[in-house]
C-alpha cells in the first residue's frame, strides 16, 4: 500500500492523495465488512462529522473499519465506516470521475 501514498494525510483540497480526476484507481475495494451493507439513508449531520473526521484521520489507514457507532435519529440501526476509493466524486456541484480517497458507511444488518 506504501507505493500508492496510502499513508498520506488527506487535506482540505486533496483527499485524493496521488489520485484524482480522470486516473484509474489502484485496485478495487475489498468486500463488504462482515454483516454489512452500504448505508443509503438519509446522513445525518453528526455521520457527516464522523465520516470527515475519519478520512481525514492520519492514524486511519486505507480499508481499516471503525468502531460500531449510532446516531439518536436513526435509532436501532448501527454503522462502521471504512476508508477506502471512490470512483466519483462532487466538487463544486460537477460531477468528477475517476478515483479519491473517500469514507463508506456500512449499515449492519443485524445488530452487531
Amino acid at each position: 500500500l506504501a507505493q500508492f501514498g496510502l499513508g498520506q494525510k488527506a487535506n482540505p483540497q486533496d483527499y485524493n492523495g496521488p489520485w484524482g480526476e480522470g486516473v484509474k484507481c489502484p485496485y478495487e475495494n475489498p468486500p463488504f465488512p462482515d454483516g454489512t451493507t452500504v448505508y443509503k439513508g438519509s446522513v445525518p449531520p453528526a455521520m457527516t462529522t464522523d465520516a470527515v473526521n475519519y478520512l481525514r484521520d492520519a492514524n486511519i489507514n486505507m480499508f481499516q473499519v471503525s468502531e460500531t457507532k449510532t446516531y439518536p435519529n436513526l435509532a436501532n440501526l448501527y454503522f462502521v465506516m471504512r476508508k477506502e476509493f471512490h470512483p466519483w466524486h462532487y466538487s463544486g456541484g460537477k460531477l468528477l470521475t475517476g478515483c479519491w480517497t473517500g469514507v463508506t458507511v456500512y449499515q449492519y444488518i443485524n445488530h452487531p
